[in-house]
């Protein structure tokens, strides 16, 4: 029998609410995945439904096996077929349907590097010139976009692409395009393939064209369940819609609307909208009751969400006794955040004996690691990077640190590996030549270059360009050596065009520049703060990167707020709390939201903040803080500061952490006339959340301010 003493009465509800169509909205660290398992055991146990009747859909193959062994925990049965993920299931139907479109049942999915040697083929067969800012790799990725976003998978689907296609390519790439996208699909059925996108869309395609198709489908599941509902993008749940079968309705959806974080992935915004639409008669189910977190922190999350409009989300109560504080940090820039962190995590490691594994360090983007990094390196604090490589492990970084190597230690490793970036058609059996011919001679490597002209197996073409990358390496260490060392990379990203090569070669650009940016910041860091120069910081990133690393899987968790999405952690830090990167600036500009792309930066702290259990602290710097503090509520949480002067530079660690107190935040209405230490005297015309618009008198206009800054006072009558 199945035991349903373990669930709240809320769950019960859920579990026992067999038939006709179920919306559970299931806040964070409520226990959905018990309720789906306990649900699914229930049907088969207590209900003799059929388990091959059971459809249950989950997003990964880890989810899908995880969910399988938890009902099997619950029941014996060993005919669980059909929990699978969204690609699982379509796969499995096409296996038996795809004939309606005429291509062979034992068709081969393939995957990114497949296609990608695809469309090679297809450029060099078809002798098609791509833009210099295009490659092969962007090209699948761009296919990959237009599948989403067509509807269906009629050829006739890919002769209108301008709009999806973006407004840097003009109309004679778009007809490129549309010949190259019509010679990899025809290439595809020729030799029966599928890739990931194609799965849904075929299935999709099928289901709505093909009546016979559908209804013996929705003949086949009595029972359908979605997990993680708020993540499920419009064709998905067009599947889900045509499986249902409409004399009974029996669908039952798991979500949680304040958790909403993937739209950027495909996620459809109003797809608990959609549901309600689809079944008005639905049965709506709230997991209210948090097994997790403590009450400050729901309280701070709860005030947090409330600010966006989302009649599906949900007030989430505490089970959790603790009582402990929520701190923020306020210190003078990241480093000073990152090392109140450290101070803090050998405080909770060393007094309260909390495991290093317990504790998670969050952030809203990947390069803001770095900082994180080199403050628990210098602690010799183990820690393990999820979901991303380490900051100095990554592509862009050992690029940029190669050319530098280069420079100043002239070592062969940093050639080898820049001798090609940006691209010089210097072949492998080139540089085979080279050092077959230094080992011979008794010579390095470097100075084998440098004696090119003496390899006589070298061609002298090649020998030109060898003689034109090493005069490259001449060039920069005359630049940067009479420049400041502060603008180090921009000189070398400059002389070598990386941006642009970036640009061609990878998709993440968006994310790859950031982190160049954020190694510049790791130089002006060591150069404000320490006297030395390029070799002592070339030195002390191989010291960082040769710090031990056993015991690594014991270490702090470091992850972006994404990738933390449905884990929780005794110990939550929130790193770089700061306006521009929680809310992150590209969806937030002159204090000015789209108010969807508003209400996702609301609920990526959101998740940030309910993966924590029982401790939480959220850091930021002076005068740049997020706008979410305010929303949260100064009663949530207490300041702690650092007792660096913010007109110095910090050089210890030295927080007041024993004396907590509230921030008063400034508090200035509409109207009200204001002084501002350059601008003169102003009014205000409008404000949102810190930031205060406020009308100074010319030359200087409109301007929109950050309301606690030190600059601003109130008018003293």
């Amino acid at each position: 029998m199945i035991d349903l003493s373990t669930l709240n009465s809320q769950q019960k509800k859920a579990v026992t609410t067999v038939t006709g169509p179920v919306l559970v909205i299931a806040g964070a660290g409520t226990g959905k995945t018990h309720v789906i398992t306990t649900r699914i055991a229930y049907l088969i146990n207590k209900c003799a439904i059929a388990p091959q009747k059971i459809l249950a859909i989950t997003f990964t193959k880890k989810a899908a096996e995880e969910m399988a062994n938890r009902v099997k925990k619950k029941i014996d049965t060993k005919s669980l077929r059909w929990i699978c993920t969204y690609h699982g299931l379509c796969y499995r139907i096409l296996k038996m349907e795809i004939n309606h479109f005429g291509w062979d049942q034992k068709f081969t999915v393939i995957d990114v590097e497949e296609q990608i040697t695809i469309i090679k083929n297809i450029l060099k067969n078809e002798n098609i010139a791509l833009p210099s800012s295009l490659k092969p790799r962007s090209i699948v990725a761009k296919i990959k976009h237009i599948k989403k976003n067509i509807d269906g998978i009629a050829d006739d689907s890919y002769k209108n692409l301008g709009h999806l296609l973006g407004n840097v390519y003009d109309e004679q790439f778009a007809k490129t395009f549309i010949k190259i996208v019509t010679s990899y699909n025809n290439y595809l059925k020729k030799n029966n393939y599928l890739d990931f996108d194609d799965l849904i869309n075929f299935t999709y395609s099928l289901l709505k064209n093909y009546q016979d198709v559908r209804l013996k489908w929705q003949e086949n599941f009595d029972y359908i369940l979605v997990d993680e509902f708020q993540d499920t993008d419009y064709k998905q749940f067009m599947i889900i819609k045509y499986l249902t079968n409409p004399n009974h309705n029996n669908i039952f959806v798991v979500g949680d609307q304040n958790q909403t974080i993937y739209t950027w992935r495909g996620a459809y915004a109003k797809i608990f909208d959609e549901f309600a639409n689809w079944q008005k008669k639905y049965k709506k189910i709230s997991l209210s009751i948090n097994y997790r977190s403590t009450k400050k922190i729901l309280a701070a999350a709860n005030a947090l969400i409330s600010h966006n409009d989302e009649k599906f989300g949900t007030v989430l109560s505490p089970t959790n006794k603790n009582n402990f504080d929520i701190e923020c940090f306020i210190g003078f820039d990241t480093s000073d955040e990152a090392n109140y962190i450290v101070e803090k995590i050998n405080q909770l490691h060393t007094n309260d004996g909390l495991p290093y594994d317990k504790i998670m360090i969050l952030y809203r983007l990947n390069r803001s690691s770095r900082a994180i990094e080199n403050s628990l390196i210098k602690s010799q604090i183990p820690y393990v990077i999820y979901g991303g490589f380490q900051f100095y492990q990554r592509t862009e970084i050992k690029d940029l640190i190669a050319y530098l190597r280069a420079i100043y230690f002239n070592d062969e490793l940093s050639y080898l590996r820049i001798i090609n970036v940006p691209k010089r058609r210097i072949g492998d059996e080139t540089i085979e030549k080279i050092s077959k011919w230094s080992k011979n001679n008794g010579s390095t490597f470097v100075e084998a270059l440098n004696k090119i002209d003496r390899i006589e197996t070298i061609n002298e073409a090649i020998k030109e360009k060898i003689k034109n990358f090493l005069q490259t390496v001449i060039s920069l260490r005359k630049k940067i050596e009479s420049n400041p060392p502060q603008q180090a990379i921009k000189i070398i990203a400059d002389e070598i065009k990386y941006f642009s090569y970036l640009k061609q070669e990878y998709r993440e650009y968006d994310e790859r520049y950031e982190n160049v940016k954020e190694l510049q910041q790791a130089i002006n860091d060591f150069f404000n703060k320490k006297e030395g120069n390029f070799i002592d910081f070339l030195n002390e990133i191989n010291l960082y990167m040769s710090s031990p690393k056993e015991n690594k899987t014991q270490g702090v968790k470091l992850m972006t707020i994404h990738f933390a999405k449905g884990k929780e952690s005794d110990c939550v830090f929130i790193f770089d709390f700061n306006n521009g990167i929680i809310p992150h600036s590209s969806n937030y500009v002159a204090s000015n939201f789209i108010d969807d792309d508003e209400e996702e930066e609301r609920r990526i702290a959101y998740v940030g903040i309910t993966r924590a259990v029982n401790h939480l602290y959220l850091t930021c710097s002076s005068c740049n803080e997020s706008p979410y503090l305010n929303e949260i509520g100064e009663k949530n949480y207490k300041i702690v500061t650092s007792e660096i002067n913010a007109q110095s530079q910090p050089k210890t660690n030295n927080f007041s952490s024993q004396e907590m107190y509230h921030r008063t935040f400034p508090k200035f209405e509409i109207g009200e006339i204001i002084v501002h230490d350059f601008f003169g005297q102003g009014t205000i015309i409008a404000k949102k959340n810190l930031d205060i618009v406020v009308q100074f008198k010319s030359p200087y206009g409109k301007q929109t301010l950050k309301s606690n800054h030190k600059a601003i006072k109130k008018l003293v009558n």
